[in-house]
């Protein structure tokens, strides 16, 4: 049997700690509390003396912020993974979490569900790195494809932020059969159907004719590059060359362009390839592989379909006037303009495509972000719970990273503000017990917010008197009623599972004023929470 993961939380605010800890799902993820700490030097203090494999951190924290808590445990070469939490949500934030490869960020309040989620995927990441460091050197006696696949992920691993020692690349070198000089260079290459919607081929049979299709092109090139699918970036392909440095790219370039022609004839795909900068050895390559991930993704200002170097790009020396629509956006969908609130988007892409000379891919992202994020937000605030999640279900991280250019972005966001509208005509048609199934629901998760009466009213268009006699008919209980039980129901939980305080256990089930909770509580279940036994004891007697 396996030893738990153990996990660290770096938190400033007891009573979120406490909340963090209630509501992670210890025995479904096998996880165990390493310790918590309430400040960054007081973690790496506790990562000196103890193993913890999942970290928890606030951004915000006493002297030394979340980031450089990071920034410091990667230096160190602490195989751990992160989950950033934050109060804010803030686009520089996501930006700095995604230059430290930190992929979980979550919101305050952070929902139980999320986090959950976010420690699964974490964990399943370190399980398939330690098989990897397991399966290094048993590369003699593989199997070509066997071997294929191993190459695949070594050279995945070279890329990461925890590089090899040099045995191991001196390992990597005799079974991969690698040649190359001093001088490395890393490119990543994207793909996309030049229609489209056109469905793509098989991963693994386009990854055939991929390395084919290279291996033609390449034949009387002189260069010694290594083609591989990355094992962690589905949809990504990137090249490792050697040779000369002052040569080098000049023969890439050529070799490149040959490739992207026999690409779009025999696979009828759209190649773009982003050339890093050139770095001293296979150690030093994940500094490169990053130039050229930045680079490839310039595609949707510099044009798919081409070879982008990222020492060709410049940052202007005046930045680009962004446009900002937020106020005419949110006044649009407000008034439920349909056709305005295309008319912005529109506007929008019109002021990128204006600017594209002064503007970078994450300048574009943070202008989509931003703007998406007020349509999500209102879409939640007007139509609770999941139907409100439902409306916006597309994996936006994703989509920001494949678009090849600006008009494709704009035909996503247009369709984006299609459904929304769509949704907006499908929610005047609802009868009342459409609505009481909606309302119901979303008690049962957020319970813990200010839920009201005037707050359905205003968001369903519906008489609050009329929506309390319908509730109560359809349910069996009054609205507060039902919503108060949900509080009480969590905050029995609590008492009985964890050793919070009576405020704090307020503050979780949506109350202000503790004293308020136990009066609320007593009247429910006939004791005081503070007398955790009776009260425990009369719930058995229920």
């Amino acid at each position: 049997m396996t030893d738990k993961m153990k996990v660290m939380i770096v938190e400033d605010e007891e009573i979120t700690r406490k909340g963090i800890l209630a509501k992670i799902d210890w025995e479904a993820l096998e996880l165990d509390l390493a310790d918590e700490a309430e400040d960054a030097e007081s973690a790496l203090d506790i990562l000196e003396s103890r193993k913890v494999d999942l970290i928890i951190t606030d951004i915000c924290l006493p002297r030394m912020d979340g980031f450089e808590l990071i920034r410091d445990v990667v230096g160190q070469g602490k195989q751990a993974k992160f989950i950033v939490i934050s109060g804010h949500d803030k686009f520089e934030y996501a930006r700095t979490a995604m230059k430290y490869k930190v992929t979980e960020y979550l919101l305050k309040p952070i929902k139980e569900a999320d986090l959950n989620e976010s420690l699964r995927k974490m964990k399943q990441e370190l399980l398939d790195q330690r098989s990897l460091d397991s399966r290094m050197r048993d590369a003699a006696h593989l199997t070509d494809q066997q071997r294929q696949q191993w190459r695949d992920e070594w050279l995945g691993r070279l890329l990461g932020a925890h590089s090899p020692g040099p045995g191991d690349l001196e390992h990597f070198r005799e079974h991969i059969g690698w040649r190359g000089s001093d001088h490395a260079v890393v490119s990543v290459m994207s793909l996309a159907p030049l229609a489209e919607g056109r469905p793509g081929l098989p991963e693994d049979l386009l990854y055939f004719g991929l390395r084919n299709i290279y291996r033609e092109v390449a034949a009387e090139e002189k260069t010694e590059t290594l083609l591989f699918r990355h094992p962690q970036v589905p949809g990504e392909y990137v090249f490792l060359s050697g040779g000369s440095e002052a040569h080098l790219k000049t023969r890439l370039y050529s070799l490149f362009y040959a490739y992207i022609e026999a690409i779009k004839q025999y696979l009828r795909m759209q190649a773009t390839i982003g050339v890093g900068t050139a770095c001293q050895g296979l150690g030093q390559i994940g500094r490169s592989y990053a130039d050229a991930s930045f680079a490839v993704r310039e595609r949707i200002l510099r044009g798919a379909g081409s070879v982008i170097d990222y020492g060709s790009l410049s940052r202007p020396q005046q930045p680009a006037r962004l446009p900002q629509i937020d106020r005419e956006l949110l006044l649009c969908l407000e008034e439920r303009k349909k056709t305005q609130a295309l008319a912005c988007v529109r506007a929008m892409f019109e002021r990128m495509e204006a600017e594209r000379h002064r503007l970078n891919h994450l300048d574009v992202q943070e202008m989509i972000i931003r703007a998406y994020m007020l349509v999500k937000k209102h879409a939640e605030d007007n139509w609770p719970g999941q139907e409100g999640e439902r409306t916006l279900t597309d994996d936006v991280p994703r989509l920001l990273t494949s678009w090849q250019s600006l008009d494709e972005a704009e035909r996503w966001f247009s369709r984006l503000i299609e459904r929304y509208f769509d949704r907006t005509a499908h929610a005047a048609d609802r009868t009342g017990k459409d609505i009481v199934d909606i309302v119901r629901k979303y008690i049962d998760t957020h319970f813990h917010q200010d839920i009201g009466l005037q707050f359905i009213s205003e968001t369903y268009h519906i008489h609050p008197i009329y929506f309390s006699r319908i509730f109560k008919e359809h349910v069996g209980r009054s609205f507060n009623g039902y919503l108060t039980g949900k509080r009480m129901e969590r905050a029995r939980e609590l008492l009985r599972d964890t050793s919070l305080r009576l405020q704090e256990i307020a503050e979780i089930v949506g109350y202000e004023d503790p004293k308020y909770f136990s009066k609320v509580y007593k009247k429910y279940y006939g004791a005081s929470p503070s007398l955790r036994g009776e009260t425990l004891e009369r719930e058995r007697d229920r």
